[in-house]
């Protein structure tokens, strides 16, 4: 069971490393490209744009906050 456990939390924090090498990736390609996009996107989208990639990195702080207090005992996540 233990072992079970343990492979349950590599596995998690591989994802976890995972998905913020490529939330950087894709933050790196779209603001290094930025002025190329732009000159494609009316300022309305570009913001939207902005908006949309604020939202998900802010999703992504929020999570991994959320799992390392739980991580700690402070918190209980609960699934759903």
């Amino acid at each position: 069971m233990a072992e079970r456990l343990i492979r349950q939390r590599i596995f998690f924090f591989g994802m976890v490393v995972v998905l913020v090498l490529i939330m950087g990736w894709i933050d790196i390609l779209v603001f290094t490209n930025l002025d190329k996009i732009s000159k494609h996107l009316d300022p309305h989208r570009l913001a939207v744009t902005e908006a949309v990639f604020g939202v998900l990195l802010a999703a992504l702080a929020i999570q991994l906050m959320l799992d390392g207090l739980a991580a700690l005992g402070i918190i209980d996540i609960l699934a759903h």
